[in-house]
Parts: C-alpha cells; sequence; structure tokens
C-alpha cells in the first residue's frame, strides 16, 4: 500500500474498518504492550504499523531531534523580540493557517486565552469560505450535517468537514452549532472591531480547493478586497501559502503577500510526521514562519 493511501483521510477511515487491518492493528498492540515508557511504546507500534503495511514511515529520532532543536530555538528568539501586539486568523482552507503559527509559538494556543474562528481546524474549500463571509454565515449554521459514511459532521454545499469536533457525535449538533456561533462572532469581531494589526493566513490546498489558477487568483483577490473593505482602514495583511504550485504571486493584488515553495515532494502532507520532520518538511515550516515574522514587522511599523 503506498503513502498517498495511507495520507488520505477518506481512505484511511475506510480502511481502517477493515478486517485486514483491524487484525494487523491488534497483533502489533499484543507486540508492542510491554514496552515502556509510553513514548517508546507509541513509537515502536508506529514503526511496526509501517512495517505491516498499515502506516507511513515514522521519522527518524534525528529527524525529529533536529525539527525539535530548531524550534525550541526559533520561539526563544522570537519571545525575546515579539510581544503578542498583532492577531493571526486563519483562513482555511486547511487547519495549517491555525496549526503551524501555534506550534511555533508565533500563534498563542486557546488555552492562552486565544479566540477560535470557523476555519481554524476544518477543511474549508475557497469558495464557499468567499461566499459565507460576504454573506455574514447565512444559514451557515442551519446547513451543518452529521455525515454516517464519514463519521464527521459537514457543510455538504461548501465541501467544508470538521475533522476535528471530537466531542461532538451525531447527537451533539445543538452542542456543535453553539460553539460554531461563537467562533463566526469572534471572526466578525475581527473583520468589524478589533484595532490590533491582524494578518489573516490562508493555506490554499489544491486537493481541498481544486480551483484552476486563474479563477484561484481571482478568488484570492476578492477575499483581499472583502477584507479591505470589511477592516476600514485597520491594520491588516492577507498572507497566501501554497506549495501545490496553483497559486501564481504575479496575479495576485497588490498588497498580498505569498509564501510559495517550490522545493517540497508532490505527495508532500504537512501534517504527517514523514514529511514534517524531513530536511524539506523543516525548510519549509522555518520559511513559512520566518515569512509570517516579516509580514507581521511590516504591519506593525506601517
Amino acid at each position: 500500500m503506498d503513502t498517498k493511501q495511507l495520507t488520505d483521510p477518506d481512505f484511511l477511515r475506510k480502511f481502517r474498518q477493515t478486517k485486514k487491518y483491524r487484525v494487523k492493528d491488534k497483533i502489533i498492540k499484543i507486540l508492542v504492550c510491554w514496552i515502556f515508557p509510553k513514548s517508546l511504546r507509541k513509537r515502536c507500534r508506529r514503526f511496526l504499523a509501517w512495517k505491516f503495511g498499515i502506516g507511513i514511515r515514522p521519522e527518524s529520532f534525528l529527524e525529529k531531534i533536529r525539527y525539535q532543536k530548531t524550534q525550541k530555538k526559533f520561539i526563544a528568539d522570537f519571545h525575546r523580540h515579539k510581544p503578542f501586539n498583532y492577531r493571526i486568523v486563519s483562513l482555511g482552507c486547511d487547519c495549517l493557517s491555525r496549526t503551524i503559527p501555534t506550534l511555533w509559538g508565533v500563534k498563542p494556543r486557546s488555552s492562552e486565552g486565544e479566540p477560535s474562528g470557523p476555519f481554524d481546524l476544518s477543511v474549508n474549500p475557497l469558495p464557499g469560505l468567499l461566499k459565507n463571509l460576504k454573506n455574514d454565515f447565512n444559514g451557515f449554521l442551519e446547513q451543518m450535517e452529521y455525515d454516517p459514511a464519514i463519521n464527521y459532521w459537514t457543510i455538504p454545499a461548501d465541501g467544508i468537514k470538521y475533522f476535528h469536533e471530537y466531542d461532538c457525535g451525531p447527537d451533539k449538533g445543538e452542542k456543535l452549532r453553539a460553539r460554531f456561533a461563537k467562533r463566526i462572532e469572534n471572526i466578525r469581531y475581527s473583520l468589524r472591531y478589533d484595532t490590533t494589526p491582524t494578518l489573516y493566513i490562508s493555506h490554499y490546498s489544491a486537493k481541498v480547493c481544486a480551483t484552476p489558477p486563474e479563477e484561484t487568483a481571482k478568488l484570492y483577490n476578492d477575499l483581499y478586497n472583502f477584507l479591505k473593505t470589511t477592516r476600514g482602514g485597520r491594520k491588516f495583511a492577507l498572507l497566501v501559502v501554497d506549495f501545490s504550485k496553483t497559486v501564481n504571486p504575479g496575479k495576485l493584488a497588490r498588497g498580498i503577500y505569498a509564501y510559495t515553495p517550490d522545493y517540497l515532494e508532490a505527495d508532500y502532507v504537512w501534517h504527517q510526521d514523514e514529511f514534517k520532520f524531513s530536511a524539506r518538511g523543516l525548510k519549509f515550516e522555518l520559511g513559512l514562519m520566518q515569512t509570517i515574522v516579516s509580514v507581521l514587522n511590516k504591519l506593525q511599523k506601517n
């Protein structure tokens, strides 16, 4: 089984329900149950899953140490010079825009009081994202429905999938809608009232959006103009992150920043350990964080 299949969330959910997977997974659990500490047991389990053909290759110890050392140094250097006198808001298209800035210490965690938004930890194709912003989320909550085929809440009309709302099963619709009503209010406040210099980040995922280059550039230009109008003169910036080579920075409106590295593998999956701890994955994340800090510096000086 190839890596591409095992990093596809839809394939993986179905595969984990097969007898082949369940049998191999049970054998692996038996083989590693005696190993302590837990972190070593987890690592051995991932290694055996790879060898048994039901998981991707885990990162090596050296790769992980190099990644953690670089990340720790970046966070320490950043916090020596940069207080949180700015805001970072995720505008999809998946979890990257919130996850990586948080892991690298540039965006505070929810536990530190950072408000969550409706596009933080979910799949949000760019056309639907822009539509919901423009119509002020009209009908957004009412369109949420539970999909038993994938065991997640979705908004089918916009291609939205909520992969991280683990505590909201099919009978928790009221809880989920109340949560997202609050998140919608958070982004409304950011757009209409917040005077804090704000960096909006959108990770363009070709797999999520699948829009052609010309349409993608138009969507981002429309998004930038919407932000500019709605913010009403209050400082903001829009950063587009794309490693699929879909977004042409030359077609983007003046004022949009773009981070478009061209050195990543075609099958690069940013949230899989096999990729993120690799030399290229580390280079990508560090380059992204350096770009974010550079944009924040410009934003706060202007």
